[in-house]
């Protein structure tokens, strides 16, 4: 536990930090002071990861690289699920017809492949063995492809949540996407390691009410460069 006296100078020293540099270099040098002194509150408001190694003692911003912008793919990635949606109810009600109107080929074929795996029908339950394999294998393919799309949404939006400061629908929001890598020299047990940081900030806007809600840059991703 930190002592009254470690807490007033870490503070003093996060005051003077934060004063000076870009906005960039304000968030990493709040996020080391926070791990260096056990804050993980901090460490989670402002950042997606925790730093991958143990006793981050000091570090050394080498590069801010210029950035790039993209579009926010909230509403594109909202979009995506409601298709991937539709096509895999369409695919389960295609295939509930075809089990309807099967069921008892497909019991015989189920009741043999409970016993032998592999085993390859031929004639007419050969054509109902190899449609309805076709049938599943679509149907788990559709799943997977709802499931990416939702884990793709779920991530977006909470970069976005951490971004965006105050209480809005971020559903609603449209606009960019700031990115920026930033080079790091960091030193842990008396070893010095370069790192990378990925950064992002959501520029976006509620076209309904004309809304820009302010945002900062977050940390997202910490890779130890090669």
């Amino acid at each position: 536990m930190l002592r009254l006296k470690d807490m007033v100078i870490s503070s003093i020293v996060v005051g003077l930090l934060a004063c000076s540099g870009g906005e960039e270099t304000q968030l990493l040098n709040r996020f080391f002071m926070a791990c260096r002194s056990g804050d993980n509150a901090t460490v989670a408001s402002v950042s997606q990861v925790s730093f991958p190694a143990e006793g981050c003692e000091a570090w050394e911003v080498l590069e801010v690289s210029e950035g790039t912008t993209e579009p926010c793919r909230i509403q594109d990635l909202r979009q995506q699920v409601d298709n991937a949606k539709k096509e895999r109810d369409v695919q389960f009600e295609k295939g509930k017809y075809f089990l309807e109107d099967n069921y008892n080929d497909i019991e015989k074929i189920q009741l043999r492949l409970d016993r032998e795996p592999d085993y390859k029908f031929t004639g007419k339950l050969g054509e109902v063995q190899a449609e309805w394999e076709k049938i599943m294998t679509d149907r788990k393919a559709l799943e997977r492809s709802v499931g990416n799309f939702n884990r793709e949404l779920e991530k977006e939006t909470k970069f976005a949540k951490m971004s965006i400061m105050g209480d809005v629908a971020i559903n609603k929001l449209e606009g960019n996407v700031l990115k920026k890598e930033i080079n790091v020299n960091v030193t842990t047990e008396g070893q010095v390691k370069p790192y990378v940081f990925t950064l992002m900030k959501y520029d976006l806007t509620d076209p309904e009410n004309n809304v820009v809600p302010k945002s900062r840059w977050i940390i997202v991703a910490i890779e130890e460069a090669t």
